[in-house]
């Protein structure tokens, strides 16, 4: 990878957010990806595959009794 390369990764990163999915933003990468390795959007239309979401509400007695990260996307105890 060269330094162009790392340049635009960076950019790229920039854009995201790891927290909220933008649809507009996720949309504009999307474009940004397949026009930096020239595919059209039949060939991404031919290689995406939709995986649908699933959140899931579970009741517990004692909520306190569960530690996460600091945004809460990963169960540290117990």
């Amino acid at each position: 990878m060269d330094h162009y390369d790392c340049k635009k990764l960076i950019a790229f990163l920039r854009l995201t957010n790891l927290y909220v999915g933008d649809a507009i933003c996720n949309l504009l990468m999307i474009e940004a990806v397949l026009m930096d390795l020239g595919y059209s959007m039949a060939q991404f239309d031919r290689l995406y595959v939709e995986n649908p979401s699933r959140m899931w509400k579970i009741k517990v007695p004692d909520r306190s009794i569960f530690k996460t990260v600091w945004d809460e996307t990963r169960l540290v105890d117990p």
